[in-house]
């Protein structure tokens, strides 16, 4: 019995309930239990860059794309603790060897760029995944080239 009273006595201490009749709110939802960032927590903004098509059989980055890359590398330039991943990827033409050989191609291309753009090279990784990771299903033009690109993954430096 006295289990049960420090119990309901604990409820009533923090709830504020003084009898049975009132309701007790559920600890869970209530806002004293919400979490909230501290008001001088520093907002971090991470960026989102968008891939590089290529032609078909290509590794040529066309011009179209030299502000985006210009972006890329200046992020480089201001943020010295990240790197950029350039991930190589084709359609589902071509064999499995050839695929990640051209996904390697359209990755060092993009690297290249980046480097002349002033990137500097230790903030660079390259990766082929070849025709692995699609990023639209279908086996017709519209599909493949989607899916004939170069994609960013944004890191940070591990010390």
């Amino acid at each position: 019995m006295g289990k049960r009273l420090a119990v309901f006595l604990t409820v009533v201490a923090l709830t504020g309930c003084t009898s049975d009749e009132e309701q007790i709110e559920d600890p869970v939802s209530s806002d004293a239990f919400q979490i909230s960032s501290p008001p001088d927590a520093e907002e971090v903004t991470v960026p989102s860059f968008a891939p590089v098509h290529f032609a078909f059989d290509s590794s040529v980055v066309e011009q179209r794309y030299a502000d985006n890359l210009e972006n890329i590398s200046q992020y480089l330039k201001d943020n010295p603790g990240s790197i950029v991943e350039i991930e190589g990827h084709c359609d589902e033409r071509g064999t499995e060897q050839y695929n990640l050989a051209l996904g390697d191609r359209r990755a060092q291309a993009i690297k290249d760029l980046l480097i002349k753009y002033g990137a500097p090279l230790e903030q660079l990784a390259t990766v082929s995944y070849g025709e692995e990771r699609p990023a639209v299903e279908g086996h017709e033009e519209s599909a493949w080239s989607m899916n004939r690109r170069a994609e960013f993954t944004l890191r940070l430096k591990s010390y």
